[in-house]
């Protein structure tokens, strides 16, 4: 498990992200004072079961919570996201997308009863109540 940047690509040393001393003065001086000595994303780091937890209970007992995550849910993933092909070839537009509509009825992730489109939205879900899915 590890912190991504604004590229999704890993952190390798969270250590690196705490080095404040250029906007704050340096470490010593914010010990001395109370404040943390760590940047945001070591702090994050080390909560981070404690903040999905906090999150997904938060969301499955506060009816506000549960309808902001369904409505994004809902926006985010409609009636199931799917490919829109831009071809000149109309017939292999056609073709593409029948196979697209074929295969979907038999990618399940998750369960034998479920479907592309209920994997969908369960990961959208997911995502948003806890940041993050494991299929």
């Amino acid at each position: 498990m590890s912190i991504v940047n604004q590229y999704g690509e890993p952190y390798e040393n969270y250590n690196d992200l705490s080095d404040s001393s250029g906007l704050y003065g340096n470490n010593e001086e914010l010990t001395q004072i109370g404040m943390m000595s760590t940047g945001p994303n070591t702090e994050v780091y080390q909560s981070l079961a404690s903040l999905r937890n906090t999150s997904r209970q938060f969301v499955s007992t506060n009816p506000i919570a549960k309808g902001t995550a369904q409505t994004f849910t809902s926006n985010l993933v409609g009636s199931g996201i799917v490919p829109r092909f831009q071809l000149k070839d109309s017939d292999l537009k056609k073709r593409l997308q029948d196979l697209f509509h074929q295969s979907a009825s038999k990618m399940n992730f998750t369960e034998e009863k479920s479907s592309y489109y209920t994997d969908q939205y369960h990961v959208a879900h997911n995502v948003f109540a806890s940041g993050e899915v494991c299929l």
